[in-house]
């Protein structure tokens, strides 16, 4: 597995190579991991797009249990915006793509039981997003309301579960791509779509691999397209400006392995440039990659540069910059409650920034990670681990929360409790467990 790349200057070098071009010919570099999402609320990134405007922002959502909402995310992995949609339901947001105009599409279109009748697209203005943080801490962000533009589609031969939604980025065509163990097929909506009525996707043509897409996104110039399942990417050429033919028997296919293997990649997405690939996947901390790609087109033959000891690039693990791999584990220290008896909060999350309620848990952290608690119940002189758990993701140096006496959506009875905290950093290192007893009073 490849470990977290510090932000610095072997890491940026990349970015800048990627941004202006400047890899050698015919050359791909070995994937990076960028960062890791450092924000529990997303636990479960389903798709991701690079800001058309910065090269230091992507933009992601969560998969179906969510609500309507995306994320701007710095290249820290901390949260920088938080973007609420009133008056949408997101049924099963699976995937999301740019278009024209600084337009962002998100993909109401997973259906695993293959029973709605109807599915949705929103498109929304590209929103702005401040600065980006230095990576010493995650600040809160407050949500913004954002207007959005809803769709409905209906395909055409019944309903289908799909993961991958790609837009045009000349026209605004909205395409999606099935999902199926064997092969999926390319569905195009009318163009334009119509806000007052329902339309119909029809059936473009039959998509061989990858079998089981999760993913896809075409790239910014029009000229190719990527999509994803959860253990390969194929990129291909698009000719002439028509998307069929990237699909077309005989066609020729750049097959990369995906570097997200095994977490459950939903995630892909050109960068701003259409120099390289962004990668995500789901679970609370899950990382994000880089994949540059050879400056000679999707249709090449891809050729990995040597790696160096951590799974890095050989350009970015050799000469004076070298990053090591980071396998030292996160320090918890001065883990407190300031009350140890205390009531149960009504309604409400396990963790909040600031209430009248509950408990404050106070930590220190000797480096930025995300505190993953648990609550044991005493019975019969031993302590038992209850269902859920529940996140507080913290910086280094000084943390609090109100913890509410709340687990799973339900308040914790009378009885005596155990908290245990486990501190994990970017690169996946947890600390040894801290445990504090409590009681819960009627």
């Amino acid at each position: 597995m490849l470990r977290l790349l510090r932000a610095g200057k072997p890491l940026l070098s990349l970015l800048v190579l990627v941004a202006v071009g400047v890899l050698p010919a015919g050359a791909s570099a070995a994937p990076a991991q960028l960062f890791t999402f450092r924000d529990p609320q997303i636990a479960e990134s389903s798709g991701i797009v690079a800001s058309t405007t910065r090269d230091d922002v992507v933009f992601t959502h969560n998969d179906s249990g969510d609500t309507a909402r995306f994320f701007a995310v710095d290249r820290y992995g901390c949260t920088i915006g938080v973007f609420t949609a009133p008056g949408v339901e997101a049924t099963d947001w699976e995937d999301m793509a740019r278009g024209p105009g600084r337009s962002l599409w998100l993909g109401d279109i997973g259906d695993n039981n293959a029973e709605r009748d109807e599915i949705a697209v929103q498109r929304f203005d590209e929103p702005s997003v401040g600065a980006s943080t230095d990576g010493s801490g995650c600040p809160p962000t407050a949500e913004q309301a954002v207007p959005a533009a809803s769709y409905r589609l209906r395909f055409e031969d019944g309903p289908h579960d799909a993961e991958t939604l790609l837009v045009d980025p000349r026209t605004s065509q909205v395409f999606i791509i099935t999902k199926s163990f064997t092969a999926g097929a390319l569905y195009a909506a009318p163009n334009p779509v119509k806000a007052d009525d329902v339309n119909v996707l029809r059936k473009v043509t039959d998509v061989g691999t990858p079998a089981f897409a999760t993913g896809g996104d075409i790239a910014p110039d029009g000229k190719s397209v990527a999509v994803r399942n959860y253990w390969e990417i194929d990129i291909r050429t698009i000719r002439d400006g028509n998307l069929a033919t990237a699909f077309a028997p005989g066609a020729r296919v750049q097959r990369l392995d995906a570097p997200d293997s095994g977490k459950q990649g939903e995630g892909l997405g050109f960068t701003r440039t259409g120099r390289a690939l962004l990668t995500s996947s789901e679970g609370v901390s899950a990382p994000v990659f880089l994949i540059p790609l050879a400056n000679d087109g999707p249709t090449s033959t891809p050729t990995n540069t040597a790696s160096g000891p951590t799974g890095t690039p050989a350009s970015i693990a050799s000469g004076p910059d070298t990053t090591a791999a980071d396998t030292t584990a996160p320090g918890v220290t001065a883990l407190t409650l300031s009350r140890r008896r205390f009531r149960a909060v009504s309604r409400g999350r396990s963790a909040v920034a600031a209430a009248a309620v509950g408990t404050k848990v106070s930590y220190t952290l000797s480096e930025p990670a995300t505190g993953r608690l648990r609550v044991q119940h005493r019975k019969g002189g031993r302590y038992v681990t209850l269902r859920g758990r529940f996140e507080h993701a913290g910086s280094k140096g000084p943390n609090h929360f109100k913890f509410t006496g709340r687990l799973r959506g339900r308040k914790l009875r009378p009885g005596r409790y155990r908290l245990v905290m486990v501190a994990v950093d970017a690169a996946g290192n947890e600390s040894p467990r801290e445990r504090l007893k409590f009681r819960i009073i009627r």
